[in-house]
């Protein structure tokens, strides 16, 4: 029941396509919707969830049961800030709205893991904005995107270019997909030949924007700490065999630090790098604006095993580059490199002097 309730509100698909017996499943409308974080965060336009909801309480007034109370309290919020008025289209088009689709790999396939997943974009709910009709996804996409789903291998382990990328919708399946590998990256492939890339383009300059920040939402991201999806990560890694991992500005969001952190170690593990003995390592430039950001970051550097080393910058001046904000100076940029611990002391020490 979850899974169609999800992708029913997800989608703004007409809540006519609910089950018939939907007013018996009131506290699964509760957990699953009124309570899921995901909905809280990305939920789908007022306009809509007006719509859901009435459809919801008359359900459950049509078939005389008693209405949980967290459901007539979202519907009477939802009502408290205006109904909608048929006239509403004469003040401009509706607003944007996040759509949700969730979809499941099917078990059939021996190299996708059975998981569901979801992609989150903010689309547009009109034919055309801005002059292109690029800013919401199609029914084509929509159909391919289930025939890739169908056979995950024509973009797996692949570098692929999508022309028209629009709202980035099959783009983050596809990546998607890729990273639900199971199986370890051909090895028939040598060097960047078998490392998967992506390519999502449009001649729309507006409607890149608005897939570049859909891209980004936390949904549709890789997360490294995930269990279900490190063997992937490890298997690309370990293709990758990076002899030095580089990062500039990456350390800014509490959020980021855990999954930041797990990838830079698997990173640092992964393959092997020849000639032995040879320690890969990675170099982190950060500006420090935040004490807890900077503190936490080397925290969990430490729980990890990884060692930081802080470097000097030395004599560095500004006679290169120059990015004109001139709001942090030199002395502002930490920069560390990072390595896997041999022995303990050092970063615990960088973490003491910042205390």
């Amino acid at each position: 029941m979850r899974d169609s309730i999800q992708r029913i509100y997800g989608a703004l698909l007409t809540p006519s396509k609910l089950p018939d017996q939907i007013h018996l499943s009131q506290e699964e409308l509760v957990e699953h919707i009124i309570h899921d974080e995901h909905f809280q965060t990305y939920p789908p336009a007022r306009s809509y969830q007006l719509k859901f909801w009435k459809h919801i309480v008359e359900k459950i007034e049509l078939a005389n049961e008693e209405a949980d109370e967290r459901i007539y309290e979202r519907h009477i919020s939802l009502l408290s800030q205006g109904a909608p008025s048929p006239f509403d289209y004469m003040n401009g088009p509706p607003a944007p709205s996040y759509i949700t689709r969730f979809w499941n790999a099917p078990s059939s396939e021996s190299n996708v893991r059975t998981s569901r997943r979801s992609i989150a974009l903010l689309e547009s709910r009109t034919t055309i904005e801005d002059g292109t009709t690029g800013m919401r996804t199609w029914r084509a996409s929509l159909i391919l995107a289930e025939w890739l789903i169908r056979r995950p291998e024509i973009v797996q382990k692949k570098r692929v270019l999508e022309l028209g990328s629009g709202v980035g919708f099959l783009g983050i399946l596809i990546a998607q997909l890729d990273g639900m590998r199971k199986s370890k990256l051909d090895e028939t492939h040598s060097g960047l030949r078998g490392v998967p890339s992506l390519a999502l383009t449009d001649v729309n300059r507006t409607v890149l924007e608005r897939c570049e920040n859909n891209i980004s939402l936390p949904p549709n991201w890789f997360d490294a700490t995930s269990l279900d999806r490190k063997e992937s990560l490890k298997a690309q890694l370990e293709e990758i065999n990076a002899e030095v991992i580089i990062g500039a500005d990456i350390v800014y969001d509490l959020d980021l630090i855990h999954p930041l952190i797990e990838t830079l170690g698997m990173a640092l593990s992964a393959g092997s790098v020849s000639p032995q003995p040879y320690r890969r390592e990675g170099l982190i430039a950060l500006c420090a604006r935040s004490e807890e950001t900077l503190s936490r970051f080397i925290q969990a550097a430490d729980s990890r095993g990884l060692d930081l080393r802080s470097e000097e910058w030395g004599s560095l001046g500004d006679d290169i580059f120059d990015d004109g904000w001139g709001g942090e100076s030199q002395s502002s940029v930490r920069l560390f490199t990072v390595t896997l611990r041999q022995s303990r002391g050092t970063t615990q020490k960088i973490l003491h002097s910042i205390s």
